[in-house]
């Protein structure tokens, strides 16, 4: 399981915003989000915003530890003879 965290908030340059969250408590995992101001502004539109933010935060996480252990895998593997 995946616990995210928005550990920081912006205004950029052209009036948006930007989320950074932060998955696990790991800072390699740190995606930027970025929304609208009139997003921003709506409870309901932020939360739903930034709520698939996080997910999709916490599955490129998850991702990665797969990947991860699949490369671990690959390279621990015995050698494979090509005819």
């Amino acid at each position: 399981m995946h616990t995210t965290e928005v550990i920081h908030f912006s205004k950029l340059s052209n009036g948006q915003f930007c989320a950074v969250i932060r998955c696990c408590g790991n800072a390699s995992t740190d995606w930027s989000h970025t929304m609208a101001a009139e997003v921003v502004a709506d409870d309901i539109k932020r939360g739903s915003s930034i709520g698939i933010a996080r997910q999709q935060c916490a599955d490129l996480h998850e991702a990665a530890i797969k990947a991860e252990s699949a490369l671990i895998n690959e390279v621990s593997a015995p050698p494979v003879e090509h005819p």
